[in-house]
Parts: C-alpha cells; structure tokens; sequence
C-alpha cells in the first residue's frame, strides 16, 4: 500500500499525464501541433525525470505563435490559474525557446520587463505558459484546460489585433558583446535608460590580489540588483561598500 506522500505524487503525475498527452494530440486540420510542450514528458521513464508542470507554447492554424498573454487572459476569464513567461528560471528558458544573449538584451531595450505581458518581440518568443498540478487537481481540471486551447486555438488564425498584442513590431540588432542597452537601430523612445553608474572610493585592488582568471579587459560594475525574495522585482542598489583589503564585495 503506497505511503500518503507517494499516493499524493502518483495523483498528481497521473493528472498532468493526461493533459500532456491531451495536449499533444491536439492538431489544426492542416495537421500541424497546437501545442509545442517541453519538458522530459517523452522520455519512457518520464515519470522518475519530470514533475507534474507542463511548460509549453501554443500555435495559430497559420503556425504564428500565439503570444503567453493571450492564453492567460483566456485561462483567466475560465477561472484557470497558470503561470507565462519564465518562471525566476531564465537559463532554461533561452535555451528552450532558442533565444541568445543579444536576444535578451534587445527584449529589454524596447520595453519587456520581468512579469509583464510582452510575449513576442521581433517575431521571437519571450516566455513560455506553465501550468501545474497539485494534490487537489482533476481530471475535470484537465478536461477544463483542453476545452479552452480547442475553442479558442485550435484552427483559428490571429486578427489583426491579436497580432499587435505583447508584441513589439520593430527590429533592433544586438551582437552577444554589445553592452546593455547599446541599441543598434532602434527608435529612441523604446530605449531602457542607462543604469546608473557603480560609484566606489575603494581603489580597486592590487594585480597580486586578482586571481589568474580575472578580467582586465576595462570592464565595469555599472548597476546591482538584489533580489531578497523569490518571485519579486528587485531592489536596485547605486552603491555598495567594497572589502577595503581586497576589493571585493560585502
């Protein structure tokens, strides 16, 4: 007889099983997947290699990617709660979606910000939608969940409108090098004003006390952030006391 804890875990999986494989099945009559699903579902041991979430991205019948922010206006006029963008976890995230360090760069200078709606930028994906299942979730839930991508996606094309929704139209062109914010051809208005510049009396410390792989190409401390609790915006600190004998931070 399996253990409270272990029945609670075979429930969940058992639940998030069935709208991942519902999910998967979904198809627009050209015969192309509603549903792009990442994760370690697919894999024949998956229940020991993957939890009961689901991260995935959604597609239009003309395979345009329906922006995180639609979805979540939908789940949430169905009562449906899930999570869009990428979950405080934004390594996992770039690598799924593809996405480079000049994509990132280039997503904050024309105006995304952590937590908002902003789901597409120059025709690139910005996050993902998550959705998770708990102790007390059902097979009615799941049921709930695929009615909602079959009436609102599933062999629909975007108007107009949707299409300027979390989206931003213009290209602005970053190289993996180019500082934060550089903005190579981008209109003005779009550009995330320049952090404020790292102010220390400290003197930096002596070569001797730089460890053989420490930088001395010129580079600079030009903002921090510090994030006391997980999930929130950050506290942006202009300074911050520097170890008088080595330079380093508190």
């Amino acid at each position: 007889k399996s253990a409270p804890a272990d029945a609670r875990r075979h429930h969940m999986l058992a639940v998030c099983r069935e709208a991942y494989l519902c999910m998967r099945a979904l198809r627009h009559k050209s015969g192309l997947p509603v549903c792009v699903i990442f994760g370690r579902h697919a894999e024949p041991r998956w229940w020991e290699v993957q939890g009961p979430t689901i991260s995935a991205t959604f597609r239009y019948a003309d395979n345009s990617v329906v922006p995180y922010g639609i979805v979540a206006d939908c789940a949430a006029e169905r009562r449906i709660v899930l999570r869009t963008g990428c979950h405080c976890n934004a390594g996992a995230c770039t690598r799924s979606l593809g996405l480079h360090d000049g994509d990132v760069r280039g997503f904050y200078a024309q105006g995304k910000e952590c937590g908002d709606d902003l789901g597409i930028v120059d025709g690139k994906e910005t996050g993902v939608v998550r959705i998770s299942f708990g102790t007390f979730s059902t097979l009615k839930d799941v049921r709930r969940w695929i009615d909602l991508l079959q009436e609102e996606f599933v062999d629909r094309v975007p108007s107009e409108e949707e299409r300027d929704i979390c989206s931003v139209p213009f290209k602005a062109e970053f190289s993996a090098g180019d500082a934060l914010g550089d903005v190579q051809s981008a209109p003005v208005s779009f550009m995330a004003p320049a952090p404020p510049a790292f102010v220390c009396d400290v003197p930096p410390p002596a070569p001797a006390l730089q460890s053989a792989g420490s930088s001395t190409d010129g580079g600079r401390v030009v903002g921090l952030k510090v994030y006391p609790v997980k999930g929130c915006g950050p506290l942006r600190v202009r300074t911050w006391p520097l170890d008088p004998r080595t330079g380093a931070l508190f």
